[in-house]
C-alpha cells in the first residue's frame, strides 16, 4: 500500500532489488530469500508431482506488437462505446473525432464473451496476447466491474501494445488487460503510451494514457503517458527512439499531477524520473494553479474560460519560455520550474 504497486511478497523483494517485476524475477527472488535464510527447497515425490501436474500454469511468450495490435483492433471493433463513457470522454476535453481515432471502447463480461467468439470463429491466434488464456479452449479475461478500454500505443508505429481498463467505480480505477494466473496467460510490461508527432521540440511526460490523450488534444504538444508515476522501466527505449530522430537535444516537460507537493509517493517518483533524464536530456517542471490537479484539468479549465485560442496561447508561451531557458542555462540540463497561467 505504501509504494502503490501491485503484487505479492516476491514482487516486493524484486522491487527492492531494482529488478523488473516479471515471473522470472519472482523465481529469482524466491531462490534469493531461501539462500539468505538458509532454507533448502523441499523435493516433492513423483506421486505428488503427477497429482499436481494439471495445476501447472504455463505462461505464453509475449506476441509481437504487430500481432497484439491486430488482435486488439479486432477486439475493439466488436465492442460498443456506451453513452456514459462517450459523455465522460467529451467532458474531459476530447472531440468526437479523437474519441473514435483513439479507439476507446466499453467493456463488460458479456461483451467480452461475444467478442471472444468472433475472434475464435475467425481463426485469430490468441497465443501470447495479454488478456487471453487457455482452459479447455481460449478464454478472455473478465472483471467483476464494468469499465472502458484505453489503448496504450507504441511510439513510432502507434500500434496498440496493450490495453488498460478504466473501471466505472471502486478504489482501483485502472488495471492492465492481462491474465497471468492461468495456463498460457501472458504477462505485460508497463508500457509507455505515446501520442503526437515524433519530431517535436518538446514533449510532456505525464501519468496515464487517457490523460496523455487529453493533454495532446488541448495543447498540440506530444505526450508520453507512463502507466504510473513510478512506471519508468520502458521509458528509456522511448526516449532513445525520439532522440535518434533529431540532431539536437530534446526537452522533456515533467507534467506529473500537481499533488507531488503533498504526496510523498509522487514526489519520490518525480525524483526517479529526473535521475533518469539527468545528464542526457533537457528537463523542466511545468507548474499550474493547484486548484486543478492535473495538466489535463488545467487545460480543460483554460478551454472553458477562453476556448482553444486560450489553450494555444498558453502553449505558445510555454514553448517560447522553454527556448529562452535553453539559451541561458549553458551546461545545466535542468531548466527549472515553468509556471503557466
Amino acid at each position: 500500500p505504501v509504494c502503490h504497486k501491485g503484487g505479492g511478497v516476491l514482487d516486493l523483494y524484486s522491487f527492492l532489488q531494482g529488478w523488473e517485476l516479471t515471473r522470472e524475477n519472482r523465481k529469482r527472488s524466491l531462490e534469493a530469500i531461501r539462500q539468505n535464510m538458509g532454507i533448502v527447497a523441499l523435493h516433492t515425490t513423483q506421486k505428488k508431482d503427477k497429482r499436481n501436474f494439471s495445476a501447472i500454469k504455463t505462461p505464453a511468450t509475449l506476441a509481437s506488437v504487430d500481432a497484439r495490435d491486430r488482435v486488439y483492433q479486432m477486439l475493439l471493433k466488436q465492442l460498443p462505446l456506451w453513452g456514459r463513457h462517450k459523455k465522460a470522454l467529451m467532458n474531459r476535453g476530447l472531440s468526437n473525432i479523437s474519441i473514435q481515432k483513439n479507439g476507446y471502447r466499453s467493456f463488460s463480461s458479456a461483451d467480452g464473451e461475444r467478442a471472444l467468439h468472433y475472434l475464435i470463429e475467425n481463426n485469430i491466434s490468441l497465443l501470447g496476447i495479454p488478456g487471453f488464456y487457455y482452459n479447455q479452449g481460449w478464454k478472455i479475461k473478465t472483471f467483476v466491474r464494468d469499465g472502458m478500454f484505453v489503448p496504450v500505443r507504441e511510439a513510432g508505429s502507434k500500434k496498440i501494445q496493450g490495453l488498460q481498463i478504466r473501471f466505472d467505480d471502486g478504489k482501483t480505477r485502472y488495471l492492465w488487460f492481462s491474465e497471468t494466473n492461468k495456463s498460457y496467460g501472458t504477462p505485460i510490461s508497463r508500457w509507455c503510451h505515446f501520442v503526437g508527432p515524433e519530431d517535436a521540440e518538446i514533449y510532456f511526460i505525464t501519468e496515464g494514457a487517457l490523460k496523455a490523450d487529453v493533454i495532446f488534444e488541448l495543447t498540440g504538444i506530444p505526450v508520453i503517458g507512463l502507466a504510473g508515476t513510478g512506471a519508468i522501466e520502458t521509458l528509456p527505449q522511448v526516449l532513445q527512439y525520439l532522440q535518434k530522430r533529431q540532431d539536437k537535444p530534446i526537452t522533456f516537460l515533467d507534467a506529473f499531477d500537481i499533488d507531488f507537493i503533498t504526496n510523498p509517493n509522487v514526489s519520490r517518483d518525480r525524483k526517479r524520473l529526473h535521475e533518469l533524464l539527468e545528464g542526457k536530456y533537457l528537463c523542466t517542471v511545468v507548474m499550474w494553479p493547484p486548484e486543478q490537479k492535473g495538466l489535463d484539468d488545467y487545460m480543460k479549465y483554460a478551454k472553458e474560460i477562453g476556448g482553444m485560442k486560450k489553450c494555444r496561447t498558453i502553449c505558445s508561451r510555454l514553448i517560447l519560455e522553454t527556448r529562452r531557458r535553453k539559451q541561458e542555462v549553458g551546461k545545466d540540463l535542468f531548466l527549472g520550474y515553468l509556471g503557466i497561467l
